[in-house]
């Protein structure tokens, strides 16, 4: 290879940014060579690609305690928004002890009959916030109920994009990394919409969500 004359007129393009972007930097920089990077943080990195993890689980896990308070706990959604007042960390602890005390595994029709028998009880009898959490995970569980169903990928794409655009906590305008967290949310539903597109032009098969799960990870791992 030549002398490089002009070092502005040159690019290396690296197609797998991990590890090489920056390894490049390394050996650039140590060689005296001057480089400007452009890269990005992989998506699955991504808070929002981990809030979509944390609906998906929700799913698989057939609403459980565990999943549900992990996604009650969530910055990246508001969940139960018309209800008042608004959940707290206190009421999402006090649902999370009384399902354990249940011995709650997951099921709708089993939460509907837990929540039937809280509401029931003398006023007093416990704390309000653990009937509100749960009413707000139950409500959530029922949108997404459809999704433990076997149908077509399209269909079931387009009700977990309903559900993410319908409870999302965008960033505040102040916040700093409000930017960067748009973005990846931006890459997150483009990511989705173009999966859902696809499906529903070449494969109307009807599909367990499992199946729907691994596509979405292995499309935002890649």
């Amino acid at each position: 290879a030549g002398a490089i004359s002009d070092v502005n007129r040159m690019a290396l393009v690296v197609r797998h940014p991990l590890p090489y972007v920056y390894l490049a930097r390394e050996v650039l920089g140590a060689a005296g060579v001057p480089s400007q990077m452009f890269d990005a943080l992989p998506l699955a990195s991504e808070p929002h690609a981990a809030a979509l993890d944390l609906v998906i689980d929700f799913v698989r896990g057939n609403f459980g305690r565990r999943p549900a308070i992990a996604l009650l706990r969530s910055p990246h959604f508001r969940l139960g928004a018309d209800a008042a007042p608004r959940l707290t960390l206190r009421d999402v602890a006090a649902l999370d002890r009384d399902l354990s005390g249940r011995g709650y595994l997951g099921g709708i029709d089993t939460l509907e009959r837990l929540v039937a028998a809280w509401r029931e009880e003398e006023p007093g009898s416990r704390p309000p916030g653990g009937l509100r959490a749960a009413e707000v995970v139950l409500e959530a569980a029922r949108e997404l109920a459809p999704l433990r169903s076997a149908v077509p990928c399209a269909a079931q794409l387009d009700r977990l994009l309903a559900f993410l655009r319908r409870h999302e906590h965008l960033p505040r305008t102040d916040d700093p990394l409000r930017p960067r967290l748009l973005r990846g949310r931006a890459a997150v539903l483009d990511a989705l919409t173009g999966l859902r597109d696809a499906y529903a032009r070449f494969d109307p098969l009807a599909v367990d969500f499992d199946a729907v799960a691994a596509v979405i990870r292995r499309w935002i791992d890649a």
